[in-house]
């Protein structure tokens, strides 16, 4: 009932996303929380204000989670500012918390635009008392255990001074302050180490020199590799520490040059607004489990990316790459005995790991995380029989009939599936729930839907394509151009009820009511038109423009073809003598489409801005051309910059004569708090002349650096995460703990001082009720 009211303020809702531009990430968190270290897990919200007023956004807890988390009731926006606004969630007992927050975006006479952030709290173990009174009892206990059993204090002095022996591995984090971890990065790796049993030792710049590294059994370099602050960077020290004669992981982009893995410049990164996705090359080591060829999802946020190796230029072998480019690996490995690139040679074990940003790590990427340190260690991997934590049910289905099993998975059990599991392809994705018990799959990761599943049967989808446009004649200015419109269904079921739109220059030109296609069937028809104008135009065809069918790709629905009739007739003579009738002069008027040449245009390839800095960037047109260019503007496409940052002067020109060179000045103002980051400007500069209109592209990075401040500034608020200080329960923990065990081995040695004195030298020995006896 719960979610069934947030749905319908949702949907209440969803008419004004034409009014306000809105912005949330992450759409969905889980948070996991082990009740024996914390019962508190951070988190937080990013908003953002693309509209050019300030707005207002609220923040209010929904579901399981309303008295267990605390987060801002309302901020303010101004235009473009972004915000992560923190909050926490803090349980007491164990199982799952389905909930999530209502963010909403206000402004005076608009209707409020909201979206949910789902939140998923999975709880684990058991909550500790903060105050261990029980370890004050153990030396009690035991010297009550050693009196009624003297004889076996040997056994007991021996077991206790053993006990630290019993643990699990012990590991440098190599960090850039181990007195403040970044939550988002390096917290999160601590604590997966933790988890998996090993005692973690935190190494930066202030400890590097204390500690003897061949006491440790692996390093893990966490770094905070992207986004971030140059004085954020780990320090220089990490290029000298043993990572070739240690066992280790490094998640850094800074420094495997030093180590001798890649050549200098050989490391790159991956930003994407979508999901990235990883192929699996090599599943010998720490992605044990995951087929050849499947894919792992990593990041499922916006803007934060994935390291990446050139192949070509690195030593280590590649057991993940990049999906668009197999040359790139994202997870890397090297055997003992490996070659370096500075002629040394490994005598333990490394792995580079590409996958940054923790906080958003898939189950998948985690256990290749794991695995990465099992294998680094000898210990037993982590095979992703099932992707998925706490409850859960199952639900077999046939996809390929060739006696593999898939699953369509409900997460929490509620009647509701959610995920699409292939195991033996090592595949997981969403659902898409079109209506009470009917799902659409994507059965192969590629974001498309496959099939349907409806009340246990699986069907196969259309796939309407704009297949062709055929011109059946030359089109001439003022006469007809006969046109053929073809479209094909390639999916594996049939479409019904769709309507094929053709346009004109953007203006309605004809339509198409089809009944029904059947797969792999096409459609076809004409159309004529009629006193053609000069110029260039365009003729498009849509394909359900109303979205009245469900389709596997909405993408290949459109198509367009565009001609040019020439402004001027050229003429040319025949290659033989024709014959001549009346006033024939013997030429021939022929009109001929002609494109329109290039104009050059120079801009930098980069530029590099320090926080605060305003700049003029020029833009140099020169036409080499034989006539005008006219109305050349500039559009720019530029994820993640604010547009009031920027302007151009002139905003067009109007006209660029033959072998003229005009200039636009681009004006870069930047805000004393910009973000320390890396651009990529997309240029588009639309022009026309007499044949026509043409569209130019260049492209610019723009490379944000930190402003020194004086030492005496105040450090300035950014829009960048928050670092978190790292739990401090667990430290009390930790004291009451070991003073218990201290207090144990005095009392201990009391006793055993006072009845066994020939184990401390001591002549004679006690006798109960008698004294002592030489």
């Amino acid at each position: 009932m719960r979610k069934t009211i947030i749905l319908l303020m949702l949907l209440l809702l969803l008419s004004s996303a034409y009014a306000l531009e809105v912005y949330l990430r992450p759409p969905r968190m889980i948070a996991r929380i082990n009740l024996s270290e914390t019962n508190v897990w951070h988190g937080f919200i990013e908003v953002k204000n693309s509209n050019n007023y300030t707005v207002f956004v609220s923040f209010k807890p929904v579901g399981d989670i309303v008295d267990k988390i605390s987060i801002a009731e309302k901020i303010q926006l101004k235009p473009g500012e972004l915000r992560q606004e923190n909050f926490t969630l803090k349980v007491d007992k164990a199982g799952r918390y389905d909930g999530g927050v209502i963010v909403t975006y206000e402004k005076e006479g608009e209707v409020p635009v909201a979206l949910q952030a789902e939140i998923i709290v999975l709880a684990t173990g058991e909550r500790k008392n903060q105050t261990p009174y029980l370890y004050f009892i153990i030396p009690l206990l035991l010297v009550l255990l050693v009196i009624v059993l003297k004889k076996f204090a040997k056994i007991f002095l021996i077991a206790l001074l053993i006990l630290p022996l019993a643990e699990g591995a012990n590991i440098a984090l190599v960090v850039k302050n181990a007195s403040n971890l970044d939550y988002v990065h390096e917290y999160r790796i601590h604590r997966i180490l933790k988890d998996m049993g090993h005692d973690v030792i935190l190494i930066d710049a202030n400890n590097y020199q204390s500690y003897d590294f061949n006491t440790f059994s692996a390093i893990v370099i966490a770094g905070r590799p992207s986004n971030v602050y140059a004085h954020q960077y780990l320090d220089d020290f990490v290029a000298t520490l043993p990572v070739n004669s240690k066992p280790t992981i490094a998640i850094d982009s800074t420094y495997p040059d030093d180590f001798g893995w890649i050549y200098p410049g050989a490391i790159g990164s991956v930003f994407s607004s979508n999901i990235i996705y990883l192929n699996v090359i090599d599943n010998s080591t720490m992605l044990a489990g995951f087929p050849i060829g499947s894919r792992i999802r990593s990041h499922i946020i916006n803007n934060y990316p994935v390291l990446n190796l050139e192949i070509t230029r690195s030593v280590l072998t590649p057991a993940a790459t990049l999906v668009s480019s197999n040359q790139y690996a994202v997870i890397a490995y090297a055997e003992a005995g490996t070659v370096l690139i500075n002629n040394n040679i490994t005598s333990a074990r490394v792995v580079f790991f590409g996958v940054t940003q923790p906080l958003y790590w898939t189950d998948e990427v985690e256990i290749a995380f794991k695995n990465s340190v099992n294998w680094l260690l000898n210990g037993e991997f982590v095979v992703p029989t099932r992707p998925f934590l706490g409850e859960y049910s199952l639900l077999q289905i046939n996809v390929y009939g060739d006696g593999s099993k898939q699953f369509l998975v409900d997460l929490g059990r509620d009647g509701v599936y959610e995920k699409y599991w292939d195991p033996s392809r090592g595949i997981v994705t969403n659902l898409l729930l079109l209506q009470p018990s009917v799902y659409a799959i994507d059965v192969d990761s590629d974001g498309k839907y496959d099939y349907i599943y409806e009340n246990g049967f699986l069907k196969g989808l259309p796939d309407l394509l704009a297949e062709s446009i055929i011109f059946l004649n030359e089109p001439v200015e003022g006469g007809t151009l006969n046109i053929r419109i073809t479209t094909k269904n390639i999916g594996n079921s049939i479409a019904r009820n769709f309507k094929v739109v053709v346009m004109f220059d953007s203006t309605y030109l004809d339509s198409r009511n089809i009944q029904t296609l059947e797969a792999n069937q096409q459609h076809s028809f004409d159309l004529i038109i009629q006193n053609l104008p000069k110029g260039q135009h365009e003729i498009k065809v849509i394909v359900d423009q109303e979205n009245k069918v469900f389709e596997r790709d909405e993408g290949n629905n459109y198509l367009t073809k565009s001609y040019v009739i020439s402004y001027q007739p050229v003429f040319e003579k025949p290659s033989s003598p024709t014959s001549q009738t009346g006033d024939s002069d013997g030429t021939t008027t022929t009109v001929k489409i002609i494109e329109q040449g290039n104009i050059n245009i120079t801009m930098p390839n980069k530029v590099e801005l320090l926080q605060g800095e305003n700049v003029f960037i020029e833009i140099k047109f020169y036409n080499p051309l034989d006539y005008p260019i006219y109305n050349i503007s500039v559009l720019v496409d530029v994820d993640g910059f604010n547009s009031n940052w920027y302007s151009f002067v002139p905003k067009e020109i109007d006209v660029l004569k033959p072998k003229e060179e005009k200039v636009v000045k681009m004006k870069i103002s930047l805000p004393l708090d910009a973000k320390i980051y890396t651009y990529k400007f997309f240029f588009r500069f639309p022009s026309r002349s007499e044949y026509g209109t043409k569209t130019y592209t260049k492209s610019m990075y723009l490379q944000i650096k930190e402003r020194e401040l004086p030492t005496t500034t105040p450090v300035v608020t950014t829009t960048t995460i928050q670092e978190k200080q790292k739990t401090t329960g667990l430290i009390a923990a930790t004291v009451f703990k070991w003073t218990a065990i201290v207090l144990a081995i005095l009392f201990l040695s009391i006793i055993l001082w006072y009845y066994y004195p020939k184990l401390f030298g001591r002549k004679g020995y006690y006798i109960v009720g008698k004294g002592w006896r030489h």
